[in-house]
């Protein structure tokens, strides 16, 4: 069985977006850029001795290499014994100050050399904090020194392993990776949840004790740093550091978060006003940054009602209902935003899979669903939002939405249906909008199996601002459809790449063989790969 490793990508998080680089002896065709999100150079034939074979697996160089991502290349060679006659200098500039354990240093794998001597100097602004000398051994080297808040970086070549190189630097990274192996770490307890129709949205806890030994490295365990848990080469998830407790020497305990936990700790999506917005447009705007797929079922299909200024979790929920999608992180290093399968099971968690047959929960027949429907429509009579005296520049928030803002005594910057950016020069300034009128109705289908005994248990969704009478009657019946399903199957099961959502078969306690979709999987690593799982069953 696959051992289950943990990677763990110990970056300075956010470094590389804000880097910027300068290397004046590099080639003109060379692009710094390239350092911080990582060029892969090809091989390429070049006029350094004893470099290519003539066996025609190294194509000439290009005519337009600025098309190419080839990090930095020096234009000088180094001299016949390896020194360049003037060092090779890359100056880093980051835009705010960061952390970490060291830089790695990626150099052209293609090459049969790589530099011999390396000084690397940290500062914070004008003030040296650290600085050292390097001899790297590899093509990926890591240059091992801890320093804080740092916000330039300068590098000196000044030597290769060969005669007549070019120095070829492809990538910078603001840490190192390593990677935990089953010897150094315990406790490892990951949970992974996805709602079959987004009534929820949440979040996959991960919790680890690691203890690397004496590597002779620190570990800064900074928030939001990715630890990535696979068994063999298949990727379990991809979780976030949230907090860590040094409890030992060498031994931390971890809780970390997923990607959907990380949604609450981005600023407030602005939300709006909808009106047929293709949903691919809606889903951008909520998760900027995030990484996402959303299927391509659902990137078309039309948006109408509001959404107000809430957290990027919150209004992704309202998206997933509307359209009738779960959303899931499991197995992933993105956000996957589908519909439910439906259909043939994919996997069977039935005979030895099973450590004992499941144990099948039914809860009380719903009698009736409800589903509320939102209607917005622009008043004619305009409402004060703002006034009072203003020097600066504020943002005004609505509770409600509004429209057609005008102001006098300043300026609208940007502005939206939640929202304007106002400037001010000191006087008194107003601003006026026309307020949405909202209103709404009910829609509802009751259960026709209801018996005289059958006490009342209706199931409501009331406050889903997406839900309009373009597409309440769809979004009804699939609610109805999921009430119907009202038995669980919980049990201990060997895993087999299952995740959230899947379509498998069941063995249960009961002698029956059912079939439903997983809704949450708990994986506490052993000796065996076995987890926790639910299962909603289909409806008889």
């Amino acid at each position: 069985m696959p051992k289950v490793t943990i990677t763990y990508k110990d970056y300075a998080v956010g470094a590389a977006e804000a880097a910027t680089g300068t290397s004046a002896g590099a080639e003109s065709f060379c692009d710094p850029a390239d350092l911080f999100g990582g060029a892969d150079i090809p091989r390429f034939a070049t006029l350094e001795d004893n470099l290519w074979k003539l066996d025609g697996s190294w194509p000439l160089f290009p005519a337009t290499p600025a098309d190419a991502a080839l990090g930095i290349w020096s234009a000088a060679l180094s001299g016949s014994g390896g020194a360049f006659a003037a060092a090779q200098e890359v100056d880093i500039v980051l835009s705010a100050n960061f952390s970490s354990t060291g830089i790695t240093l990626f150099f052209d794998p293609n090459s049969d050399a790589r530099p011999s001597a390396v000084k690397v100097t940290w500062y914070r602004d004008a003030t040296q904090l650290a600085s050292a000398d390097y001899a790297p051994d590899n093509d990926v080297y890591f240059c091992r020194q801890t320093v804080a808040s740092y916000n330039k970086i300068v590098l000196i070549f000044s030597a290769m392993t060969a005669a007549n190189r070019r120095l070829r630097l492809s990538r910078i990274v603001f840490g190192r990776v390593k990677v935990f192996q089953p010897q150094e770490y315990k406790d490892l307890a990951m949970k992974q949840l996805a709602d079959p129709i987004s009534d929820t949205v949440e979040d996959n806890p991960m919790t680890v004790t690691l203890r690397p030994g004496n590597d002779g490295c620190d570990y800064l365990f900074q928030t939001k740093q990715p630890l990535s848990v696979a068994e063999g080469t298949e990727l379990i998830g991809v979780w976030y550091i949230d907090t860590h407790d040094e409890t030992g020497v060498n031994a931390y305990d971890i809780s970390a978060i997923g990607l959907k936990g990380l949604l609450d700790r981005q600023s407030n999506h602005m939300g709006g006003i909808y009106n047929g917005t293709a949903a691919s447009v809606v889903c951008a705007d909520i998760l900027g940054s995030i990484p996402y797929v959303l299927d391509s079922s659902l990137r078309d299909v039309p948006v109408y009602g509001w959404l107000p200024i809430a957290s990027p979790r919150d209004n992704l929920l309202q998206l997933a209902f509307r359209l009738g999608a779960i959303v899931d992180d499991s197995r992933h290093d993105y956000i996957s935003i589908r519909p439910p399968e439906t259909g043939s099971a994919t996997d069977a968690l039935t005979g030895p899979r099973a450590y004992e047959k499941g144990k099948i929960s039914t809860s009380s027949l719903v009698t009736t669903v409800y589903l509320t429907v939102h209607r917005y429509a622009v008043s004619s009579e305009t409402e004060q939002l703002f006034s009072g005296t203003l020097t600066g520049t504020e943002r005004v928030e609505f509770s409600e939405p509004h429209s057609g803002l005008t102001i006098s005594g300043g300026t609208i910057g940007s502005s939206g249906a939640n929202y304007a950016v106002i400037t001010g020069a000191g006087g008194t300034v107003t601003l006026t909008g026309y307020k949405y009128i909202h209103t709404t109705s009910v829609i509802s289908k009751s259960n026709p199996l209801r018996t005289a005994s059958d006490t009342e248990n209706p199931r409501k969704a009331e406050n889903m601002t997406l839900i309009s009478p373009n597409d309440a009657a769809e979004r009804l019946s699939a609610l109805y459809e999921y009430y119907l399903r009202v038995r669980t199957v919980k049990g201990k099961f060997v895993t087999n790449g299952n995740y959230p959502g899947q379509r498998v078969t069941v063995d249960a306690a009961t002698g029956k063989t059912l079939t439903g979709n997983i809704v949450s999987v708990d994986w506490k690593i052993s000796a065996n790969q076995a987890a926790e799982m639910e299962i909603l069953c289909d409806a008889e």
